[in-house]
C-alpha cells in the first residue's frame, strides 16, 4: 500500500493508506496531489476535491484517531483526530457516512489542534 504525505500548513504529516475500501483509495491516487482549504469541525479538518467518489463501505463510527476518509456526500476528505461535535466519548463520529482509505502514521493532536480555518492541506505520495 502506498504511504501518503500530508502536508496541513507547514506541518508535514505521514499516513499509510489500506484497503478498506479499494474503489475510493483507487480514485484518490489517481487524482494526486490533491488540495484544498481545511473546514473545521471540532478535531476533524475536511476540505473540497471536486470529484466525486460512490459511498463504499462508507461508516460514521466508529473512527479510529487518525484515520483519512472521503465523504461522499460533500465531495470531501476528511481527517479525523479526535472528538467531532457528535462525539460522546473521545472517539472521532463522522457527520455523514464517509469512506476510510488511509490512517496517519502518528497522530499529533497538539499541532493539529492549532490548525487554522482555511489552512492549506494537500495530499500526495509521500517520497
Amino acid at each position: 500500500m502506498p504511504r501518503l504525505k500530508v502536508s496541513i500548513g507547514e506541518i508535514p504529516l505521514f499516513a499509510q493508506a489500506n484497503n478498506a475500501n479499494p474503489q475510493t483509495l483507487e480514485a484518490v491516487l489517481k487524482h494526486l496531489p490533491i488540495e484544498g482549504e481545511a473546514n473545521l469541525w471540532g478535531q476533524e479538518a475536511y476540505f473540497y476535491i471536486g470529484f466525486d467518489i460512490a459511498q463504499e463501505n462508507a461508516k460514521k463510527e466508529p473512527l479510529v484517531l487518525g484515520e483519512i476518509a472521503f465523504w461522499p456526500e460533500g465531495s470531501r476528505i476528511v481527517i479525523f483526530w479526535g472528538k467531532t461535535p457528535m462525539s460522546t466519548e473521545s472517539n472521532s463520529v463522522a457527520y455523514f457516512p464517509v469512506n476510510v482509505f488511509a490512517q496517519l502514521e502518528k497522530v499529533e493532536k497538539e499541532k493539529l489542534d492549532a490548525i487554522p480555518e482555511n489552512e492549506r492541506i494537500k495530499i500526495g505520495l509521500a517520497e
